[in-house]
């Protein structure tokens, strides 16, 4: 044939396989002294019998990326090795104690940089730990996330020494305790403000609720353009204009308030939230507007919340952890595949569901 034709189709899989690496250590005498000789393991033979690290990273994976159980991380990897492996949970814990002592120079260098870095987001979240309630903290920025247990919640650089030395922009979630630390610039997260005012509009369907939503989602927006082209903050009258129009949409949103609640005191009980919400608005109105001043500042502390994330899935999937020092160590081992997470180094543009 000269030519021809042909359709070709192919079938991707994966295959694993259980590999055990025997080395053997003789022992003899030698012929010329009569010396007896024996030979040396290498470091990686202590036991009789030991595991690869091929199958510790599996551990880790499985574990602190893949937010598995101990019991069930166990029971998988010894499936795959079609029964060949018999890991119980007790060498899970002991492989997830010996890498978490392995990472103690890398957290160093986690919590170093993020203490040198600009911005730095917050975030906190409860987990039953031994029985009790915990809370799970996140200090992060775009590089790197360090994860920590508090006991107490109002704690919060009780177990990291971060915001002590810290001297830039922080990020939050109004969450009272940060604002005892004075050598930081506070930011308010404004994703919150949003779904609030979201909140209220479909209860109370007043103007200044909507007219507040639309001018963050417009300094957001402006902002996004501004830092796009290169600018690293909003040129004065255009700050000035929107802190004006913050003020008079504050003003407008007291007087609505008023007016639905002077008519009958009992309804102002009703109004609570949108009460704290002007408030909170009125206080913190710097903090708030703080990323239009400083383009280093994220419009919302997402980063923080996506990182945090990994908790929430863990406590969904696993339900608690069994004791502090099994918390802290998923913690410190979190810490470090998250910040070696591709998607850590990405630059995130500000989010409001405005991209």
């Amino acid at each position: 044939f000269t030519s021809y034709n042909f359709e070709a189709k192919q079938k991707i899989d994966i295959k694993i396989r259980t590999v055990v690496t025997e080395v053997r250590v003789y022992e003899g005498i030698c012929v010329y002294c009569g010396k007896k000789v024996r030979g040396q393991f290498d470091a990686g033979f202590v036991n009789p019998a030991q595991y690869g690290d091929n199958i510790k990273e599996a551990v880790a994976l499985l574990s602190e990326h893949g937010c598995v159980s101990v019991n069930k991380t166990a029971e998988i990897i010894n499936n795959l090795s079609g029964g060949r492996l018999n890991l119980s949970w007790g060498t899970i814990v002991n492989m997830q104690r010996e890498l978490s002592e392995k990472l103690e120079d890398t957290i160093k260098v986690i919590h170093q940089r993020l203490i040198a870095g600009s911005v730095l987001c917050a975030d906190e979240t409860g987990c039953r730990v031994n029985g009790g309630l915990g809370w799970i903290q996140v200090f992060c920025n775009d590089r790197f996330a360090l994860f920590g247990l508090n006991t107490k919640r109002g704690d919060v650089d009780e177990q990291f020494g971060i915001l002590a030395f810290f001297i830039g922009i922080l990020v939050h979630d109004h969450f009272i305790s940060y604002y005892k630390f004075e050598n930081v610039s506070h930011a308010e997260c404004n994703e919150h403000i949003l779904r609030y005012l979201k909140g209220l509009i479909e209860i109370f369907k007043h103007d200044w609720l909507k007219a507040m939503s639309e001018l963050f989602k417009s300094a957001c927006h402006r902002k996004n353009e501004l830092a796009s082209a290169g600018a690293a903050q909003m040129p004065d009258e255009e700050i000035t204009w929107f802190a004006a129009e913050y003020d008079r949409i504050l003003e407008k949103g007291w007087k609505e308030y008023k007016a639905a609640t002077e008519s009958d005191k009992k309804i102002e009980s009703y109004h609570t939230d949108e009460r704290r919400l002007l408030e909170r608005l009125r206080e913190y109105k710097e903090e708030h507007l703080r990323f239009l001043t400083d383009f280093k500042t994220p419009f919302t502390n997402n980063m923080a919340e996506r990182d945090i994330r990994k908790f929430k899935n863990k406590i969904k999937i696993s339900g608690c952890f069994r004791s502090e020092e099994g918390a802290r160590i998923y913690a410190r081992i979190a810490s470090v595949i998250t910040t070696l997470c591709p998607l850590k180094n990405i630059f995130l543009i500000d989010s409001s569901g405005v991209e």
